[in-house]
């Protein structure tokens, strides 16, 4: 047993921690990993530990490393962190509480040149790998028909998270005709990027591993720098991750790391739940220190989380506890179908915010895959309940404003052929896919980039007069941006309404004059306020805020990085999306087998247990109220199936749990309005039941009628038809007006004739 060091009951620094947050705070010599529940404060614990070490321990900042996975979080912790040291006289300078891609972008900063880059490289976002994929596909001459860019851009993103490089592939991938034809694509890829002296998002990570394996003498400015390293959500570290931050610690091996194995939810983009389990194996004498107190949720709902999660096997055992009250059972409702299910939970929400006084940002419907949001955002909007979708179209990613950010990507870099391809012709300015022909061929004959060749007379001499036009239209506007950037005076959110103004763009959006490019003009508008925004935060900084920096700071920016917590709105997201999140009440609507858990793992226990970590995170992401429901039929494709309760919801203790079975009144069923009160409801609930199961397993179908293939039967909406076919779960009817129909035993009411 490891001895506990010496808590100073006095600092300043502690006096706000719990016993075994002070326990994280303190123990800062030798590897220590803390398993902090949710809602357990590891944030304050990180920051409080960073305070240690500077105010008490008299650490220098410089010395100390703090790597998270968003932005969100390291803009948090930076935030709390500056406020305990501030105050108390100290300075953060040269403190890195960074991304893992920023970090690694900092350090490629000053040493991309060992690997053949040039100085400010570019980061490709998700859209210009895309644009970059598509480049090396037409290289190759492959049918993007036959063979989509998704393929290609996972492929590749799957070598890289394994350090795998075009020359190895046939080392860890089977010889077929995919396989070749991948590798055909990831090697013109590669040298698309290096052509436009750019990096993707996984190259950050590899090439700093990289770096630092062919280059010691670089690794050891960091390793020697960083006496203290944090990491943060250490369960979603990948196997590159892991690598860099051993290499990084291996000097002094100060090395904590904070997580929780029971959220980790992302193996399938690369984490690896054996970082986190293994941790002590790797490092020895590891100090281990639980943060199990939560200030988060209530007691019920912990306990609901807590029986779902101990049916895992691979975990490290802890049980979150709370000083709360015992709060509200948790509900579990089961409606007739997945129409009824968003009715019934939307008047829900309508009654809580109208009865209860809850607001609708304190509200959220966390579902398991995006699909399930449609049924809500038409019943939401229905009933003039104001929602937000945090995992829909990122702004940085809606087409205008990568248009608007491709135009200062060129301004900052000429040699960006990616983006001078995204621009040049929106608006559309004389510049065909001909003339673009013409000058690729006459940049590629010469060596240059596609905007150093217009600027050659030779170039522009085979164009059209129309294009010719156009090309110098678009030269001059760059060269004036440029000039204006040259000013120490000018504002970046000025250069871009110079652009706006200038290209055409907002002229072509205002002609259009249409829901769609007045909803693009808005956009545009509020990425000058974005840029005016972080020139304003950046004001009492020592620089100001520069394009390139800019640029760099948006390709790293994360749909969480983008929630408002002010906005009174619900707001629906994925349950992956939703980590690290917060809410008075949760609806997890979909608790049924095949959706939640997902049906990709039914053969695969780690694939399970995965999807039960996710289920963990949901419930905990509810502070006061959780409710969960499943529908008895759901429509798949063209069929409406008969659903099976998710085995989760077996998993919560009967006392914790209030259930009941909703079913429709005979009034219009889920999809037509109410009349009278505005808060009323079409549904009624039926006697509660004792378990889930009971009731949805043992339910028969509406209708116990038997049919026979060849009877003639009569529909209310669709008339009278002949049954031609039929499954355990559907009859298909060939009706004399309607066609042929599929509809569900025990939903359609039909008659014999």
């Amino acid at each position: 047993m490891l001895e506990k060091p010496k808590i100073n009951e006095e600092s300043e620094i502690l006096k706000s921690l719990n016993d075994m947050q002070k326990q994280g705070a303190v123990t800062t010599e030798g590897p220590l990993l803390v398993l902090a529940g949710a809602g357990s404060g590891k944030t304050k614990m990180m920051t409080h530990r960073m305070a240690y070490l500077i105010l008490e321990k008299n650490v220098d900042p410089q010395n100390i490393l703090a790597v998270t996975f968003t932005n969100k979080a390291a803009n948090e912790m930076k935030q709390r962190a500056e406020f305990l040291i501030h105050s108390r006289g100290r300075s953060l300078k040269g403190l890195w509480i960074k991304t893992f891609h920023a970090t690694c972008l900092a350090i490629l900063k000053n040493h991309a040149g060992a690997l053949g880059y040039g100085e400010n490289f570019l980061i490709y976002t998700a859209s210009d790998q895309k644009a970059a994929v598509k480049r090396a596909i037409k290289e190759c001459e492959i049918s993007p028909k036959e063979y989509p860019v998704k393929m290609f851009t996972s492929f590749i993103s799957k070598c890289k998270s394994q350090k795998i490089v075009p020359d190895e592939v046939f080392d860890y991938f089977d010889d077929s005709f995919k396989t070749q034809i991948s590798q055909q694509v990831y090697e013109a890829y590669q040298n698309v990027l290096k052509a436009n002296n750019a990096m993707d998002f996984d190259d950050l990570l590899l090439n700093t591993v990289i770096l630092f394996s062919k280059y010691p003498d670089i690794l050891k400015i960091y390793a020697e720098r960083f006496k203290y390293i944090m990491v943060d959500e250490y369960q979603d570290t990948s196997s590159l991750q892991f690598e860099l931050i051993n290499k990084l610690a291996h000097v002094h091996k100060n090395i904590c790391v904070v997580g929780d194995d029971d959220q980790c939810i992302y193996e399938w983009r690369g984490a690896t739940i054996e970082n986190i389990l293994s941790f002590e194996k790797v490092y020895k004498g590891t100090k281990i220190i639980k943060l199990e107190r939560n200030y988060r949720s209530t007691k019920n709902i912990l306990d609901a989380a807590h029986a779902v999660i101990s049916n895992n096997s691979k975990r490290k055992e802890k049980k979150l506890w709370t000083g709360s009250v015992e709060g509200e059972k948790i509900s579990i409702e089961v409606y007739e179908n997945a129409h009824a299910e968003a009715e019934f939970i939307v008047d829900k929400i309508r009654q809580a915010v109208a009865e209860e006084g809850k607001t609708y940002k304190d509200i959220a419907i966390l579902y398991r895959n995006n699909s399930q949001s449609r049924l809500f955002e038409e019943a939401l909007k229905r009933w003039d309940v104001p929602y937000r979708i945090l995992s829909g179209i990122r702004f940085y990613e809606r087409s205008e404003i990568v248009d608007m950010l491709a135009y200062l990507r060129v301004t900052e870099n000429p040699f960006d052929d990616i983006a001078f391809l995204r621009c040049i012709n929106e608006p559309a300015r004389g510049l065909g896919k001909k003339a673009l022909e013409k000058v690729a061929s006459f940049a590629r004959e010469r060596g240059i980039s596609l905007f150093a060749g217009l600027l050659m007379d030779e170039c522009l001499a085979e164009l059209s007069a129309a294009a010719r036009r156009g090309a110098e239209e678009f030269i001059k506007m760059i060269k004036h941006a440029q000039d204006m950037l040259l000013d120490e005076n000018t504002r970046i959110s000025n250069v871009l309404k110079y652009i706006i103004e200038t290209s055409g763009y907002e002229r072509k959006l205002k002609l259009a004059d249409t829901l769609e490019s007045d909803a693009k003009l808005e956009n545009i508008y509020e990425l000058v306020a974005s840029v005016a925004d972080r020139e304003g935060s950046s004001a009492g900084d020592d620089e100001k805020l520069t394009l390139s920096a800019f640029l760099e700071e948006i390709a790293l920016i994360s749909d969480v990085d983008n929630h408002d917590e002010t906005a009174d709105a619900v707001v629906l997201m994925t349950l992956h999306s939703s980590k690290g999140l917060e809410f008075n009440v949760v609806f997890i609507p979909g608790m049924e087998e095949g959706i939640f858990p997902s049906g990709q793992g039914d053969d695969n226990p780690g694939k399970i247990e995965e999807e039960r970590r996710l289920c963990y995170v949901g419930f905990t992401r509810a502070k006061e109220e959780l409710f969960l429901s499943a529908a008895k039929w759901r429509r798949h494709y063209y069929e409406d199936m008969y659903m099976q309760p998710s085995r989760f919801l077996d998993e919560v203790p009967e006392e914790l749990v209030k259930t009941n079975v909703v079913e429709a009144s005979s009034r219009d069923r889920y999809t037509d309005g109410y009349a009278g009160d505005p808060i009323a409801s079409p549904f009624k609930k039926i006697k509660p039941v004792n378990t889930v199961k009971e009731k949805m397993l043992t339910a028969k179908p509406v209708s116990e009628k038997e049919f026979s293939d060849g009877d003639t039967v009569e529909h209310d909406k669709f008339g009278r038809g002949l049954i031609i076919a039929q499954t355990e779960k559907v009859w298909v009817i060939a009706f004399d007006d309607g066609g042929i129909k599929k509809l569900a035993k025990g939903i359609a009411d039909i008659r014999k004739v």
